[in-house]
């Protein structure tokens, strides 16, 4: 059979695509269709020491030339017993920089080493039936290395790096897993530090295209938002408070974002002192809103924002002491990543006639 077509599909099964940035700007990616594949990683260091012996025996095919990269596709399984190893190199000319006045050749393109580890050495060899099992399907550990020897520094870092292996099974699990066999997809970026403590590590319950920056789009959602928090309205101060459903549209662009399309309800509560009382006055919003919410903390005009968005309101019910007739607002929201909300207004009432600037702060 086409073993090829397989592998082009097995592709497609692939749920968590798990990354840990090493030094000198090697990679470590890890693929699975299921996080139970990790159990066949429990001892990575005895598979990475299997490739290099096995491997050091074809030396001639590891190029020397720095106008060569080497692409090395290896096959094994948790009980090896006939693993299998292809070669490939790719000549991608000379590349030279130019330091202290001389000429230096560079070599651009890195060494990968791809390692497919099998459930048993049988499977990958068989067609079976239930051909994405998760029994069948190959657990992918590639090796982006600016030399093949950098795999040396790997397996002698055994602790570090079965370390990196253990946190990122742990990682990808979800906090409730309400007895899923698999909590769905996920995209781990792991850059360790210095110091364990200071592990820089983002976690996505999505995963990634392999040659795309485009997410998929499982976790669009529609959600409850609510906040309170206080307006400035002619010069009298007004509480607020707001609710109302989003939909949240997932997209990336260098990272993880939402598009907001959202319609919600906003009570304006102002007072008045008449006789000697005080009357309340409750004006209803409607408002509808787009814009942005990012993941991390995205810096625009030197702030820190985490939400953007411009929206339109119509007024329910005008109090005719503050708003008279027909009344609707324009806004924009600003919210800044402590979660606080700064939202410029400017309002028109009266239809039409009377019109005026206004500004709302609020938390949540």
């Amino acid at each position: 059979y086409d073993r090829s077509r397989y592998e082009k599909a097995w592709g497609s099964a692939i749920k968590h695509r798990h990354t840990v940035h090493l030094e000198r700007g090697n990679r470590m990616i890890i693929e699975l269709g299921a996080l139970s594949g990790y159990q066949r990683l429990r001892d990575i260091n005895s598979i990475l020491k299997r490739v290099q012996k096995n491997v050091a025996a074809y030396a001639d095919s590891i190029p020397e030339e720095y106008n060569e990269h080497l692409i090395v596709k290896y096959v094994t399984s948790v009980m090896p017993d006939n693993d299998k190893v292809r070669f490939r190199r790719v000549n991608d000319g000379d590349v030279f920089m130019e330091r202290n006045g001389e000429l230096t050749r560079i070599k651009v393109p890195q060494d990968t080493i791809r390692i497919l580890v099998y459930n048993s050495a049988e499977a990958g060899e068989r067609k079976p039936n239930d051909l994405f099992s998760e029994s069948y399907l190959p657990v992918y550990i590639n090796l982006l290395l600016n030399n093949y020897s950098d795999i040396q520094q790997l397996i002698d870092d055994k602790q570090d790096v079965q370390h990196y292996i253990d946190t990122m099974a742990l990682l990808a699990k979800p906090k409730k897993d309400r007895g899923r066999r698999d909590p769905g997809s996920s995209t781990i970026y792991y850059r360790p530090g210095s110091d364990r403590g200071k592990d820089y590590i983002q976690v996505y319950r999505t995963i990634t295209d392999r040659y795309s920056p485009a997410f998929d789009m499982n976790h669009d959602r529609v959600s409850l938002s609510g906040n309170i928090g206080a307006g400035l309205v002619r010069s009298k101060l007004a509480p607020l408070a707001e609710i109302g459903l989003e939909y949240r549209d997932y997209w990336v662009s260098g990272q993880p974002n939402y598009s907001i399309f959202g319609v919600y309800a906003a009570p304006y509560f102002l007072f008045d002192r008449s006789d000697g009382k005080i009357y309340t006055h409750t004006n209803w919003f409607i408002n509808a809103e787009i814009g942005s919410f990012f993941e991390r903390d995205n810096e625009i005009m030197g702030l820190k924002m985490k939400r953007l968005t411009i929206g339109a309101g119509y007024l329910l019910n005008p109090d005719q002491i503050f708003f008279q007739t027909t009344t609707i607002k324009v806004f924009g929201n600003f919210q800044l990543g402590k979660g606080f909300t700064i939202s410029p207004e400017l309002i028109s009432t009266n239809n039409f006639k009377n019109i005026f600037p206004g500004l709302t702060i609020k938390v949540f």
